[in-house]
């Protein structure tokens, strides 16, 4: 994956506290010579998870989660292994050996595919006059179409396989998922849709969400599959660019949907984020906890939203804590929060 040796990795390791780096995401309290807490990666109530400052490693004695510091912002904060790497030596105040180059890092590569393709997909909503009618109608103004960096896949089965056949990416499209092989074949995964970017906490694109332009499409919106960047049930669209508003309210509101989300920010909102078409999990609730306690889920107001909002209060009871402020707001006559808000 990288030309790291494991000398700079294991003195890295050295240099920083695993205490400190899980304790930003859980609640550890000293217990003999290491400390101790609810473990993050299943429910318990008493806790099981060890975390060693001598040996620089955690356990659950529970579900026998364990590892290093990198191991944990891997699993835990769904980061690379360059980028877990890059937050620790951010923390030790050490620099990255310049011998490490980041061609060689699979990660850089397939973040550059992705921006390759965001920027295909920007260059044709400007002349896709389907596309440019369609967020017209749904109120999403050029500021919010450049803010959120929204495009679109035009009606073509190899309009980015070639971009990409052109820069020698095509394995890499692969590997996110932006191309598709099939009986020998590869053609575009994303044909005639809205294309939202999502983004990771450091503003790299990780995967793509699309939007059906044709109503008779079978699927009205289709994600990105799972990659090395992208895992869907860690991840939410919204939150990168939602971080400072979040930061300034201390309340995060949780929608079902990347125009929803758009609609909120439109209108005074940018606090709202959305998962990304999955239930609301564990590891969302655990991730969104680190920037506020005060959390507002506002689904939509028919029956399937209703039974979103309640998987997704299940899902959030192992995590509340004291100090935690967990609400639901529903719309009336099941209408959803990017409706309420281009009613006239």
């Amino acid at each position: 994956m990288t030309n790291l040796d494991r000398a700079f990795i294991d003195d890295l390791l050295s240099r920083v506290d695993i205490v400190e780096v899980i304790g930003q995401s859980v609640q550890l309290k000293k217990h003999g010579t290491g400390h101790k807490g609810l473990c993050p990666f299943h429910a318990e109530n008493t806790p099981s998870f060890n975390v060693s400052s001598t040996k620089q490693f955690y356990h659950c004695f529970g579900c026998g989660a364990s590892g290093d510091a990198i191991k944990f912002l891997r699993e835990h904060d769904g980061l690379t292994f360059m980028e877990a790497i890059e937050k620790l030596a951010l923390i030790a105040n050490v620099e990255i050996p310049k011998s490490y180059s980041k061609k060689n890092d699979s990660s850089k590569k397939l973040y550059q595919v992705n921006d390759i393709i965001k920027k295909h997909y920007i260059q044709n909503l400007q002349s896709n006059k389907n596309a440019m009618r369609y967020l017209e109608t749904r109120g999403i103004t050029k500021e919010l179409i450049s803010k959120f960096d929204i495009g679109a896949a035009n009606d073509s089965w190899d309009s980015a396989t070639n971009i990409l056949k052109k820069y020698n990416h095509t394995k890499e499209g692969l590997k996110v998922g932006l191309l598709v092989e099939s009986k020998g074949k590869i053609y575009d995964r994303f044909r005639n849709r809205i294309m939202f970017p999502i983004r990771n906490t450091s503003g790299n694109i990780i995967a793509f969400g699309g939007r059906a332009l044709n109503k008779d499409d079978n699927a009205k919106y289709i994600n990105s599959p799972e990659s090395e960047l992208f895992y869907k049930s860690t991840e939410l669209y919204g939150l990168y660019e939602s971080k400072q508003e979040i930061n300034k309210k201390d309340q995060i509101i949780i929608v079902e949907g990347y125009t929803d989300v758009v609609a909120l920010h439109k209108n005074g909102f940018g606090n709202s984020v959305a998962a990304l078409g999955t239930a609301f999990t564990k590891s969302h609730i655990t991730k969104l906890l680190r920037y506020s306690k005060n959390i507002i889920f506002c689904f939509d107001g028919d029956i399937a939203g209703k039974k979103a909002a309640w998987k997704a209060m299940t899902n959030c009871l192992t995590e509340i804590r004291d100090d935690t402020n967990v609400g639901f707001s529903f719309i009336k006559d099941g209408k959803d929060p990017d409706e309420l808000s281009n009613q006239d």
